[in-house]
């Protein structure tokens, strides 16, 4: 980023004052945060899909999808839906998450992606000229 991007993200009006779980609130971070957690169940169903092909070519191997991240917290119910895995994130945001270190790794980084695109949108709305910068 140059400069100047930075500059005006910081004199963004609708930033000032803002923390991480004030932009989670957004109506945008939750469209975002969707869309992201959508393409990580289409990934791991690829995955799922690409490992059944490869259990019915070759049977006697006893291959299997090693277990994923989301696999554990889907059954924590954190991927039940957008509501669910923004609170997981704020907590681990606010530290009080208690879950394994690579699932609140996990947890961090989606959410992370979603809060960062989000921020590029809100800027983006008060400064166009950054849209081809922000790539959006």
């Amino acid at each position: 980023m140059t400069k100047e991007m930075i500059q005006k993200i910081r004199e963004c009006k609708a930033l000032k004052d803002k923390t991480i779980s004030d932009i989670t609130d957004f109506p945008e971070f939750e469209k975002n945060l969707a869309i992201y957690m959508k393409e990580q169940l289409n990934a791991l169903n690829k995955a799922d899909a690409m490992a059944e092909r490869t259990k019915r070519l070759y049977p006697r191997m006893g291959l299997k999808r090693p277990r994923h991240v989301i696999d554990r917290l889907i059954e924590k119910g954190v991927f039940a839906g957008v509501e669910s895995f923004k609170m997981a994130f704020i907590d681990e945001i606010n530290m009080e998450c208690h879950y394994s270190a690579n699932e609140r790794k996990y947890i961090e980084q989606l959410g992370m992606q979603a809060y960062n695109f989000t921020v590029a949108q809100i800027v983006c709305k008060e400064f166009p000229e950054l849209s081809k910068d922000f790539g959006l």
